[in-house]
């Protein structure tokens, strides 16, 4: 079964993005605050990387990918599907207050309150607009000044969050993925493919 941990991480920086044409910002730390404070709704398509912890000798093995489209609206409501249309597609919606999820492979769901299963990180990202710095320490990574490449890392400050750091890349000022690190060393690993901000929803748009 797909950990919640690990796709509600999607969540966690997807309304970060910079949504539309290149901004007017040279850095990603920049890009990230202000995008923070000017985002309330999204949608992102994207291509998803699950890593388990590494083994003994330090080792990688093979992700497991998905497909995965988000759907959100601060603060706390989700709409998260992975291999759309698939047998095995997997559904989570949060209307705020609860989280309803389920797994057509194995026809396993279930439905919890949003305080007691979704990650501290993630209810602190998708909850009140320009507050990121609160909640993370975000620090520019070195790049060639001739590369278009720009990245950030993230430090977690969320207590009892199982989200140890996170990175933003951009290239030319458009973000094209993001990667999480979990207190297990598992990893997930987000490339972009196409986003809209600030779209239009309804509460029925946060149902499974």
């Amino acid at each position: 079964m797909i950990r919640f941990r690990h796709v509600l991480a999607i969540a966690s920086l997807a309304l970060l993005a910079p949504f539309g044409p290149a901004q007017a910002v040279n850095t990603a730390t920049a890009n990230l605050i202000a995008l923070d404070k000017n985002t309330s709704t999204g949608w992102l398509d994207a291509r998803v990387e699950l890593y388990a912890p590494p083994d003994a000798k330090g080792n990688l093995g093979a992700p497991k990918v998905y497909p995965a489209q988000l759907l959100f609206a601060r603060p706390g409501q989700f709409r998260l599907v992975l291999r759309t249309g698939a047998k095995n597609e997997y559904r989570a919606a949060s209307n705020g207050s609860v989280v309803t999820w389920m797994d057509y492979g194995t026809g396993i769901g279930g439905q919890q309150k949003y305080a007691d299963v979704v990650d501290p990180f993630t209810q602190a990202m998708l909850g009140v607009a320009g507050a990121i710095t609160r909640f993370t320490a975000a620090k520019e990574i070195a790049m060639s000044a001739n590369s278009p490449l720009r990245g950030a890392r993230l430090a977690t400050k969320v207590y009892g969050s199982s989200v140890v750091s996170s990175k933003a890349w951009f290239s030319n000022d458009k973000l094209i993925g993001f990667e999480f690190l979990f207190a297990d060393n598992s990893r997930v690993f987000v490339s972009v493919l196409s986003m809209k901000q600030n779209v239009p929803t309804k509460p029925s748009d946060f149902v499974l």
